[in-house]
């Protein structure tokens, strides 16, 4: 599922706009992927997920 999911990712930042997916697209391949995953590996209350949000991006190198 993991690799679906980086290939759907990496869909959606082509560099072509008219080949991108669209966010229906999205719901209904992440809704795929959930439905193929649920059947093969049940999720339990073991599983954690951590979001970090308040990253700063690298400073910019200056052109001197």
């Amino acid at each position: 599922g993991l690799a679906q999911i980086c290939e759907t990712v990496e869909e959606c930042w082509d560099h072509d706009a008219e080949a991108r997916l669209s966010a229906g697209c999205v719901e209904e391949r992440i809704s795929q992927i959930r439905r193929h995953t649920t059947n093969i590996a049940p999720p339990t209350s073991d599983m954690a997920i951590t979001v970090v949000t308040n990253m700063e991006p690298p400073p910019k190198e200056s052109s001197v």
